[in-house]
């Protein structure tokens, strides 16, 4: 529970009443039953905030000893409250959205060391040591910033549904964002193109239907999530540039569409999957299994037992491949090419700068924006049709 305590922190020590205590800045403070859980928690709390004021020995804390009323509010109520509405507002065909995950990763921390604290007394100095233990947990400074927002918005719903004091909110939106200058959170390396030598040494390591979602990717600059979900439902081909239109893709829920226009060079790639079932996606792993399987069988030099032909396929077998990839399956099988082709990581979503690269080589930075699907404030809607007939013609000619 929270980061743990280093040399130098004020020590969990036992008082001769049975109670656990600290001293923090020359004042001792209770926390309740010894070698309690409640005690812990009250424990890494008030070194969490000490620690977040610069060890300030002016420091008062906040909620002392997390005494309340007993129709207040507490922290895990609210979390409990929040995340049930959260789970029905974000899904989408009936499954949760990776939203609720970092929704659920971002209030661990204010779990940890806030549970049993009372709703309407968290601060900016509270939300300031749960910022202080996702940066000692290494997080990067952009997520540790999108967590924090995540916690404000639990509590703006909180103050919007009168749960809680409305000024509570207000008082977070003080704490200032992480600047990647002048912070001490780990500032990762920004996402840059992928070399072409590398792409085309992974791609022996991938399966058929893998191998030309990452052609096609890197033709198109389409995101991971919607290679993966490309449909014959989806897709016009009754032109000679072919149009895909996903219906779920990052901006669907504003009601913004994306058009992803197909050049002749990867409507040869996707040629051969384009089968009957218009419903199914494209690439589908357990399509890939199947051929694996069967490649299998025929390379076979030795014949089959006696026990191995009775054999047959368990009617509900525990694991069986899905239909569609996910991101996630997609990356970590690109990872594994990578590891056995012996070049460097590089991911899916790289591919997009390397498509990106190469249009705004051939044409200029509006052709790639269209292409990418990248919004603008600034842009109208003439501006972005005569911009998407660019983009047609751009992908006409090299993708």
């Amino acid at each position: 529970m929270g980061r743990r305590p280093s040399r130098k922190d004020p020590k969990y020590r036992e008082h001769k009443t049975g109670q656990a205590v600290v001293r923090i800045a020359g004042r001792d403070y209770y926390l309740g039953k010894h070698d309690s859980d409640e005690s812990r928690e009250e424990y890494h709390r008030l070194l969490a905030e000490w620690r977040s004021s610069g060890s300030s020995r002016a420091w008062t804390p906040r909620n002392r000893n997390g005494k309340r009323g007993a129709d207040e509010l507490t922290i895990v109520q609210l979390i409990l409250l929040y995340l049930d509405d959260a789970e029905r507002e974000y899904q989408k065909h009936g499954r949760e959205t990776s939203e609720m995950h970092c929704i659920r990763s971002a209030l661990r921390f204010v779990r940890e060391l806030y549970s049993r604290s009372v709703a309407n007394l968290f601060g900016p100095v509270a939300l300031g040591a749960c910022r202080d233990q996702m940066i000692d947990a290494g997080l990067a400074y952009s997520t540790v910033n999108a967590y924090v927002h995540r916690i404000r918005r639990m509590f703006r719903w909180g103050g919007e549904r009168q749960l809680i004091q409305p000024s509570v909110y207000g008082g977070l939106v003080t704490l200032r964002s992480l600047d990647k200058d002048s912070t001490r959170a780990r500032v990762p390396d920004p996402v840059t193109v992928v070399p072409d030598d590398h792409v085309n040494a992974t791609l022996p390591y991938l399966c058929p239907q893998l191998r030309a979602t990452v052609e096609v990717q890197r033709l198109t600059g389409m995101r991971p999530g919607e290679v993966v979900g490309l449909r014959r439902t989806e897709l016009n081909t009754k032109r000679d540039e072919w149009e895909y239109r996903p219906k779920d893709h990052k901006t669907a829920h504003r009601g913004k569409k994306r058009v992803i226009i197909i050049g002749p060079r990867a409507q040869k790639i996707l040629r051969p999957y384009l089968h009957e079932r218009l419903t199914r996606p494209l690439f589908s792993p357990r399509e890939a299994e199947n051929a694996r399987n069967q490649l299998r069988r025929e390379a076979r030099k030795s014949p089959m037992t006696p026990s191995q032909a009775r054999r047959r396929r368990k009617a509900s077998p525990m694991r069986t491949p899905s239909d569609q990839y996910t991101v996630d399956s997609y990356r970590r099988a690109v990872a594994r090419a990578c590891d056995k082709a012996g070049v460097p990581r590089w991911t899916p979503n790289q591919l997009r700068h390397n498509a990106a690269t190469k249009i705004r080589a051939y044409g200029d930075l509006e052709y790639a924006q269209e292409v990418l699907g990248h919004e603008s404030p600034n842009t109208t809607e003439t501006y972005a049709e005569r911009s998407y007939e660019k983009a047609r013609k751009v992908m006409w000619e090299i993708g």
